[in-house]
């Protein structure tokens, strides 16, 4: 073996001492720290928006109950555009269970309910429907396209449906962020985006239902998890 070659293997075993070690004890520790740092930050944010999902959630079924049972009972309902607009309601229509003729509507100044909800859509509606309580529907493409949830309760043979734009969800999602290019995304129950930075993502109401955090979440879990983006 040539002398020169012979160095540099010599040269090369001993460069390589310090960077094994480094890799092998401290480094090591010191990435386990990070992620632990990081996991209890992810943690805590992702609680406090779950916060106040939670209340919107509670405040927009408690006020959609309140008015629809007014509507079907023929009250008289004035001046709910304001209230109606700071949830973020599109609209709020009572329809026939079984036609989908529209009977009632509420805010028909700002946003006209139609005359008849479409077949596709009553049947989409009815198929989450519950006379027990007010539920949501996956996100679902409004008028132009939007992402739109939609609140639906059955009454006897009425079937209620309340439109509500996804900006408050949006902003919400806004407010997050941390590190390098770190983001928060929200989806509806099926793992469809309700809010993510890339504004694509959420007009095609992308389902990222295949990543582990989501799965877990659609599991009914919690906590953090790490994937590959």
């Amino acid at each position: 073996m040539k002398l020169r070659s012979l160095l540099f293997i010599i040269m090369l075993s001993i460069a390589m001492i310090p960077v094994i070690l480094f890799e092998v004890v401290p480094h090591s520790g010191a990435y386990n720290k990070e992620i632990a740092d990081v996991s209890e930050h992810h943690l805590l944010l992702a609680r406090n928006i779950g916060f106040a999902l939670e209340r919107y959630d509670r405040d927009v079924k408690g006020m959609f109950l309140s008015l629809t049972r007014n509507m079907i009972a023929g009250n008289k309902l004035s001046n709910t555009n304001d209230l109606l607009s700071g949830l973020n309601f599109r609209h709020i229509c009572v329809a026939s269970a079984t036609t989908g003729k529209v009977v009632h509507t509420l805010n028909e100044q700002v946003a006209p309910c139609p005359k008849v909800i479409p077949a596709k859509r009553l049947e989409a509606f009815l198929a989450v429907a519950s006379p027990e309580k007010v539920k949501f529907t996956p996100v679902l493409p409004g008028p132009g396209g939007d992402p739109m949830l939609y609140l639906v309760w059955l009454v006897d043979d009425k079937l209620t449906v309340g439109a509500i734009m996804t900006d408050y969800i949006v902003e919400i999602g806004k407010i997050v962020s941390f590190g390098d290019r770190g983001h928060a995304a929200i989806v509806d129950h099926t793992g469809k985006v309700l809010a993510h930075p890339l504004p694509n993502w959420r007009k095609d109401m992308k389902d990222i239902s295949g990543i582990l955090p989501v799965r877990n979440m659609l599991a009914k879990k919690t906590g953090v998890a790490t994937f590959y983006s």
